[in-house]
């Protein structure tokens, strides 16, 4: 489930009942009730296609998730916040992140002295990938400053996604430059941040939820 927790109470600000839009796709409002519950991610995709359709919100994913940090990743978030660093907690959620998330995959890639976080659809003609897409870089985009710390910043955002009419949340949410219709869908940083240790990680706790999310895929 993870930031498509937040979804409800966006459309409630349009005006829309979440409860009829949710059943409308054959889907039960319960399940948005905890960021560890999972749904088929085609079914989010279609909620995700007719929620922006009946809002006029184009950006309707990003808008979602903009306020979604490592917390809504439930468990699994806050195994990557207590890493011991920020590739460690990168690794963990490229390894789990499919306990949320059975239609994308993170990856990690070291480029020069850039590092790309990336997000791969595995079904390219998934009605509203693109709405998913913009909501998870989102996600990605706050977990990264959250566990980068100060001085963090993005050097690139790709979207291989057309633009939609109005990109000026793209440009305030990410504050780097935004590439659309690009071969990828990839948050760039500079690779120097993926040693930095995270600040108030704790060893102990790491321990107990790796052993949680390790139970959780049996």
């Amino acid at each position: 489930m993870g930031g498509a927790i937040a979804l409800p109470a966006l459309l409630r600000e349009h005006g829309i009942d979440p409860d009829v839009l949710i059943a409308e796709v054959g889907l039960q409002a319960a399940a948005f009730d905890d960021p560890d519950n999972v749904i088929p991610f085609a079914k989010l995709g279609e909620l995700a296609h007719l929620a922006a359709e009946r809002t006029g919100l184009s950006d309707l994913g990003l808008r979602a998730c903009m306020q979604t940090g490592l917390g809504m990743l439930g468990t699994v978030g806050y195994l990557v916040a207590n890493s011991a660093t920020v590739a460690a907690g990168l690794t963990s959620l490229q390894s789990y992140l499919h306990l949320h998330d059975e239609g994308a995959a993170p990856y990690v890639l070291l480029e020069g002295s850039l590092a790309v976080l990336g997000y791969e659809v595995l079904g390219s003609e998934l009605v509203g990938a693109d709405q998913i897409v913009f909501g998870a870089l989102a996600i990605a985009t706050n977990l990264l400053r959250e566990i980068c710390g100060a001085g963090f910043a993005l050097r690139e955002v790709n979207f291989a996604y057309r633009a939609p009419s109005d990109t000026s949340v793209f440009a305030s949410h990410f504050a780097a430059p935004v590439r659309f219709n690009a071969d990828r869908n990839a948050l760039v940083f500079d690779a120097a941040f993926l040693e930095r240790p995270i600040a108030g990680a704790n060893a102990i706790l790491r321990d107990f939820l790796a052993s949680q999310v390790r139970k959780k895929e049996r």
